[in-house]
């Protein structure tokens, strides 16, 4: 069963990749890594796509601490 995040925006370019997806309630969690080539900070690394399944709008957040991101798992009820 998949899970889902929802993103907060700290930052302006972060805000607007959340509108350039329109502005998605969910983003669907497709891959989690403990490292990344991009970044030497620690995980786990979140690959998350829009829940509206536009999948050219995918993108890693750290799940912990990410510089653009507030990363909130949705609970499962």
């Amino acid at each position: 069963m998949p899970q889902y995040v929802k993103l907060i925006g700290k930052t302006g370019k972060a805000k607007n990749k959340i509108n350039e997806a329109g502005r998605p309630n969910a983003w669907a969690i497709t891959e989690v890594r403990d490292t990344v080539a991009f970044s030497d900070k620690p995980g786990p690394w979140y690959h998350v796509r829009p829940g509206n399944n536009n999948d050219d709008k995918s993108r890693w957040v750290n799940a912990k601490d990410d510089r653009d991101f507030i990363v909130e798992l949705i609970k499962e009820e």
